[in-house]
């Protein structure tokens, strides 16, 4: 059983362009208090061990690879 969790999420197109953050919108459903939304961050606000789950869809308007990175 977790202490938190939170689900976050944004079904409007963005415009991002290169070294741009993707915004997450807002948050759907939270448990507990180790995890919030803060801008465009998931702040995680106590000890332990998180499972992050991530899912971009992607249209790019050139040819070339499309990184997502977690930070």
């Amino acid at each position: 059983m977790s202490k938190s969790a939170i689900y976050v999420s944004n079904q409007n197109t963005q415009a991002i362009s290169v070294g741009g953050l993707i915004n997450p919108g807002n948050t759907n459903r939270r448990y507990g208090n180790n995890l919030s939304l803060q801008g465009n961050n998931v702040q995680l606000v106590g000890p332990g061990y998180y499972l992050v789950e991530v899912s971009v869809d992607c249209a790019p308007t050139a040819i070339g690879t499309v990184t997502v990175t977690l930070m």
